[in-house]
Order: structure tokens, then sequence, then C-alpha cells
């Protein structure tokens, strides 16, 4: 799991460095755990909630090479 993570960020800062790539920002986002009817029954926000929160976080977006995660602990 964790070979994913750092995966993930590499290729969000490789991607922000990539000068063929301009005027989009590129950034990475884990929603965390979400309840769902075929996901995780335990987790403390559901699906709509983490939608939002991620809509949220878009727009406040002002650079690129970003990772952000939304945790069980996260004020969504």
């Amino acid at each position: 799991m964790i070979g994913l993570i750092v995966l993930r960020k590499m290729l969000t800062v490789c991607m922000q460095q990539d000068k063929s790539i301009q005027r989009i920002i590129v950034a990475a986002m884990n929603p965390g755990l979400l309840h769902t009817d075929s996901g995780s029954k335990d987790a403390m926000h559901t699906a709509s909630e983490g939608a939002t929160a991620f809509i949220r976080k878009v727009e406040t977006i002002d650079k690129s090479g970003t990772y952000h995660a939304f945790d069980e602990d996260a004020t969504l």
C-alpha cells in the first residue's frame, strides 16, 4: 500500500514538472474510507460527503504537484 502512495505522489510531481503540460493544475487526491453500499461500513463519512469535500478542495487548489488526503479524522 505504501508503494502505491509513493507512486501516486511521484507521478503527480512528475506531471507537474512536465513542461509540455501547460495551464493545467495536476493534483492527486485520496478521499479515504467512505461509507458506501459496496464498500466500507465502518467509515465515518458518506460518499456524498466525500464528493462535497473533493469539490471544495479542487476549487481551492492553486498549484500543481500537490497531494491531498482525507482521512477518518478529517473535517469534511
